[in-house]
């Protein structure tokens, strides 16, 4: 059996992600050893083993067998046979164990469908595509349900494996109860003062030792509690961990680093719906061609960003590289979009100008236009990552008139939208000279301030 999963592995029909968990694989199961499959738990699949006894007859002869069988009629029927004795003249006493945890969990993947059954949901779900799941358990569950699907059904359970990190304490430690470092994630999620944090600790069944610990722990990493950081920016924070490697370093300010991208996301969507109130009524969203023709400049470089932000993330998504998703997002929005795109598009929106109304007309319309496909896109972006935040804002693009006269926001919900494609507006020349100019920008800015610090404190820094 571990043959077969091993092979399965090195013909490329089933894959690991990370690769480099394919050399533990393959040290697991190269080197297989017994599996002890019995435990002694209330709960779990009763071992069908049946130790059978041979009541004396008056010579005296009696006799003992362990049978295996799925009832007691069959284990009566196999005990039989084996001691040579009517069924009459045998006692039964099932074995009180259960199967190991792993062993059950092995055959989760087609039992659940109903196996050995040939049921609709069986013919219908199994196997599946994908399986995600912690690389600590990569041999005592993920080896198990591919040696037991091929052994059983002779197909593999899935074609790939993703793997995902351990997630540690800031300092890199092992979060347990003896050091007192177990971070709730409800607690990240709806914030927690350091006296709600040292009471829990104090009424929790921890041995005394484990409570010190504890509060110790709480009052050296969260002097002043744990604010409010929601669902989304936890989720999201630990998406971008994973390019730290094995195991995730968890600091919680970081998680509210990401709680106050939440609150620029929303901010500058607010920004964008209040201009697109503004356009006229007959006023049509440019999409597509009549956009990449329209737009210039400014315009015409936010939307070559958009399009490498999707290039970026379909990349990372295919390749589960969850930290090149989290990082191509945030860029984007943070960097292009809000710091760049948007501080240009309120002096334009604000500006009277020069041109006459109808060419001031056509930019503003232009503007608006590039403004929904950022945000929209975006948006649609974020959802697989921070699904709260990206559908309460898809419907309030939805709200406005100008955005439902697009064809970004059609769907009932942001999770069944057409995921952005970037519309092929990419101009790699145009980014790199927008690059060297914001760099520039960056240079004279930094020089000026230099400039504006008495010598003696420059000296100082």
């Amino acid at each position: 059996m571990a043959q077969r999963a091993v092979e399965a592995v090195e013909s490329g029909s089933l894959q690991i992600h990370p690769s480099r968990y394919v050399s533990t694989w393959q040290q697991w199961l190269g080197n297989i050893r017994p599996w002890c499959v019995s435990r002694q738990l209330w709960w779990g699949h009763r071992i069908p083993a049946y130790y059978a006894t041979v009541t004396a007859n008056d010579s005296g002869s009696g006799g003992e067998e362990w049978v295996v069988a799925r009832n007691e009629a069959d284990a009566l029927q196999a005990a039989s046979l084996a001691l040579g004795v009517p069924p009459n003249r045998i006692t039964l006493r099932q074995d009180e164990d259960v199967l190991d945890t792993w062993f059950s969990s092995g055959l989760f993947p087609f039992a659940a469908f109903g196996w050995p059954e040939k049921t609709e949901d069986l013919h219908r779900f199994f196997p599946g595509h994908l399986l995600e799941t912690g690389h600590d358990i990569l041999f005592f569950w993920v080896a198990r349900m591919v040696m037991l699907s091929l052994e059983l059904t002779d197909r593999l359970p899935f074609k790939q494996i993703c793997l995902h990190a351990m997630i540690r304490d800031a300092r890199g430690r092992k979060m347990s109860k003896s050091l007192g470092n177990v971070i709730d994630p409800a607690d990240i999620i709806q914030g927690s003062s350091l006296d709600a944090l040292q009471t829990r600790v104090k009424s929790s069944a921890l041995a005394p030792s484990e409570i010190e610990a504890a509060l110790q722990a709480n009052a050296l990493d969260f002097p002043k509690g744990i604010p409010p950081c929601g669902t989304d920016a936890l989720r999201f924070a630990l998406c971008a961990y994973t390019a730290q490697g094995r195991d995730i370093n968890l600091s919680v300010d970081r998680v509210v680093g990401y709680s106050a991208f939440c609150n620029k996301i929303w901010n500058a969507t607010k920004f964008v719906t209040s201009h697109l109130l503004e356009a006229e009524e007959q006023d049509t969203p440019l999409e597509g061609n009549l956009l990449s023709h329209a737009a210039s400049g400014i315009d015409s470089w936010i939307l070559s960003r958009l399009c490498s932000t999707c290039d970026a993330v379909h990349a990372g998504f295919c390749s589960y590289n969850m930290s090149q998703v989290t990082s191509a997002i945030y860029n984007f929005l943070w960097h292009d979009f809000c710091d760049v795109y948007l501080e240009c598009a309120k002096t334009r929106l604000n500006s009277p100008g020069a041109q006459n109304l109808e060419d001031r007309r056509q930019e503003r319309l232009v503007i608006r236009s590039v403004l929904l496909r950022c945000v929209t896109d975006a948006t649609l972006l974020l959802n697989p990552l921070m699904p709260y935040l990206s559908e309460e804002l898809y419907h309030r693009l939805k709200a406005v008139p100008f955005a439902a006269h697009g064809t970004g926001v059609g769907k009932a919900s942001a999770c069944i939208a057409s995921f952005p494609t970037g519309l092929g507006l990419r101009d790699e020349l145009l980014e790199d000279d927008v690059a060297d100019a914001l760099k520039l920008a960056q240079a004279v800015r930094s020089c000026f301030i230099l400039r504006c610090i008495p010598s003696s404190a420059v000296s100082c820094t």
